[in-house]
């Protein structure tokens, strides 16, 4: 004879309990993990708006012009094979037209195509610092810290998995000590 049992009542045995909290368990470790990885990595990522800088000497400045209007200027420096671009407007104070080829300088730059210089510290033939030319956005980043998004991702993740392990250890624990035979209606 067939009987008939209700959807919603199902009879699980202690140990198919502990698989299906494991499995839930594993599900929220692997989610706060996947949220410690993202934001450690971001946080050590280089290209997350940190400004890079790099040393070399000038070997080729080049002014860009759209319908006879000033639109951007590129250097090339011997230290790297990079272009980078920068907006002479932009500069404080006005960038100086007459910068020597082969002048030592130090460029401040963010990642990303192009890359687009911020700040520029020219240096005489001696080495001693001549000049600099900084702009807002280089101003901006001289006062960040690290974003509060990705430490609270941290601090989330950290969380998530140790109450996950939290769990899985208290349902193993009472999995051991329980009769193993007996059924458990979820």
């Amino acid at each position: 004879m067939r009987y008939y049992r209700p959807p919603r009542t199902r009879l699980y045995t202690s140990k198919d309990r502990l698989i299906i909290t494991l499995l839930q368990a594993l599900f929220f470790i692997a989610i706060g993990s996947a949220l410690i990885y993202f934001n450690v990595l971001n946080i050590n990522d280089p290209a997350t708006d940190q400004v890079h800088k790099i040393t070399g000497h000038i070997t080729k400045e080049y002014t860009y012009t759209v319908n006879n209007q000033y639109s951007g200027t590129f250097i090339n420096i011997d230290s790297s094979k990079d272009i980078y671009i920068f907006d002479k407007n932009t500069f404080t104070p006005a960038w100086d037209e007459h910068v020597t080829s082969r002048q030592r300088v130090d460029i401040y730059y963010k990642d990303g195509r192009p890359l687009r210089i911020i700040a520029i510290q020219l240096y005489d033939t001696f080495g001693n610092p001549v000049q600099q030319f900084t702009t807002p956005a280089f101003s901006a980043t001289a006062n960040q810290s690290q974003s509060s998004a990705s430490t609270w991702g941290l601090v989330i993740g950290v969380v998530l998995v140790l109450i996950s392990l939290l769990w899985s250890i208290k349902n193993i624990r009472s999995y051991l000590r329980s009769d193993k035979s007996r059924l458990v209606r979820m």
